[in-house]
């Protein structure tokens, strides 16, 4: 029989993971571990929250003279929402440790991950709606709603937002697994070779004039496809990297 996981290191004491016997029981005690802390619930809603307050006043205190008032506040939240998940691999050896495998701390992490977006981006839709109605809150600011700069379609505006948070949940992944498996070594090969990378294609796409071309891949398609498929694509991506990392990282 299998005993219940017990958390008793220090931070994450007093925790009782619980993990039922049953692969999706283990799978939720992953996610559930994630969950004792502060980053993963107060601190993206707190940080959004200030930027929004600091905003709105701003806003309320100067007359601009425009009828619409954009702001890049949210990425306060979005910031520490991808900050919160390249530190959700530090309880990796933990999660070894008492004895989850590799596969249930990486599907609980996910799980965890499209939760959150979904939830996220509901609420960044919600906020937009009520955004649009007050007149940007009284002040003709646009916080929540910067996809209506691109689309006035209720679908798109709402899965962007949760696409979004889903690719930078698992992008953080996959720099926290690069860095759990190789530490500070690894984070400079990152580094080094995401630049190198970047710098070899646009090389390459001055060289063959194919910046048009690059263009219209986000211009071409319907915006449902720039604003959501891609994004859903890159995650898919990084979490397939994450998690091959993590295959073989050492706890």
């Amino acid at each position: 029989m299998t005993t219940p996981l017990t958390v008793t290191t220090p931070a994450f004491a007093a925790v009782d993971l619980g993990a039922p016997p049953r692969p999706a029981g283990r799978i939720l005690a992953a996610a559930r571990m994630h969950l004792v802390s502060v980053m993963f619930v107060a601190m993206p809603v707190l940080v959004g929250l200030s930027a929004f307050l600091i905003n709105l006043i701003i806003f309320a205190l100067v007359d601009t003279g425009q009828a619409l008032n954009g702001t890049g506040g949210l990425a306060a939240f979005l910031g520490t929402y991808f900050a919160a998940y390249m530190a959700a691999t530090q309880a990796f050896s933990f999660a070894l440790g008492v004895s989850l495998t590799r596969r249930e701390f990486f599907t609980g992490t996910v799980a965890l991950a499209l939760v959150q977006s979904v939830l996220a981006g509901l609420a960044i839709y919600l906020l937009s709606l009520i955004e649009s109605a007050t007149n940007g809150w009284g002040v003709q600011m646009r916080f929540f709603g910067l996809v209506r700069y691109l689309s006035d379609n209720p679908g798109v505006q709402l899965g962007a937002p949760i696409a979004f948070c889903m690719l930078l949940a698992l992008a953080a992944m996959l720099i926290g697994a690069v860095y759990t498996r190789w530490k500070g070594l690894g984070m400079l090969g990152l580094s080094v070779g995401a630049v190198l990378a970047f710098g070899v294609v646009a090389i390459v796409i001055t060289w063959q004039g194919w910046w048009p071309g690059f263009a219209d891949l986000f211009t071409g398609p319907p915006v449902a496809v720039p604003l959501i498929v891609y994004p859903l694509a890159a995650a898919a991506v990084a979490g397939t990297g994450a998690y091959g990392v993590l295959r073989r990282a050492i706890p």
